[in-house]
């Protein structure tokens, strides 16, 4: 499935317009238009907002497995332990360290992130298997 191919599925199951979408994710209805006919992909801001707005994971709207059901997007718990420990703030450093990534790679690289820093204080040797997952995928990514 591509990008446009779940954005559509996910309006679709949300049962959100295009106009709703433009509105929530703060996107013109120009560039929403684009991302729907495939004439190109967000950033990884835009795959972010989106997301938001339609209430998915953002990893799923970039193609990585789950369903729109399965994983939705939880803005109920805001600066958790596990994500907080030590000087700086794990989503400072991810949206530093992906800024200028392209939105595959991006994606990759805030897991990656995401579950290193995190898995002395949450799930231990899961979240190092989960990084590595990240980490392979993001190699077949990038030999493409």
């Amino acid at each position: 499935m591509t990008f446009a191919d779940r954005l559509n599925e996910a309006m679709e199951v949300k049962g959100c317009s295009q106009v709703e979408i433009v509105e929530k994710a703060g996107v013109s209805r120009e560039v929403l238009r684009r991302y729907l006919n495939e004439e190109y992909e967000p950033t990884y801001t835009g795959v972010c907002a989106l997301a938001k707005a339609l209430n998915v994971n953002p990893g799923w709207l970039m193609g990585f497995d789950g369903t729109v059901m399965e994983l939705e997007y939880n803005d109920s718990v805001n600066h958790p332990v596990h994500y907080t420990q030590g000087k700086y703030e794990v989503i400072d450093i991810i949206l530093d360290a992906v800024k200028d990534l392209p939105p595959k790679e991006a994606v990759c690289v805030n897991n990656i992130l995401k579950y290193i820093l995190r898995y002395h204080y949450k799930n231990g040797l899961q979240d190092i298997k989960k990084c590595k997952w990240y980490v392979d995928k993001l190699v077949e990514i990038m030999e493409e």
